[in-house]
């Protein structure tokens, strides 16, 4: 899983390897667990996606895939 450009302003993309066709959830959390934002939750047809989290304060931001089969977390920093 990538996301670029780290830290942004509050748009960035992510690249994720994902199965075609299976359950996937993409959600952001902040440091206090409070989910702020679902990018995806449900069967995906691409890879790469772009996200805009400039409605958001600056600061540490975790962002979460999670599919049937695995749970990856990476750490997002937004600057303003």
């Amino acid at each position: 899983v990538k996301v670029y450009p780290n830290p942004n302003a509050g748009k960035f993309t992510v690249e994720a390897n994902l199965p075609v066709n299976e359950q996937v959830r993409i959600s952001v959390t902040n440091l206090l667990g409070q989910e702020v934002a679902v990018i995806s939750n449900g069967a995906l047809d691409k890879n790469t996606f772009s996200v805009d989290l400039s409605n958001q304060n600056a600061g540490v931001y975790m962002l979460t895939i999670s599919t049937a089969k695995q749970t990856v977390t990476k750490r997002v920093v937004i600057t303003k």
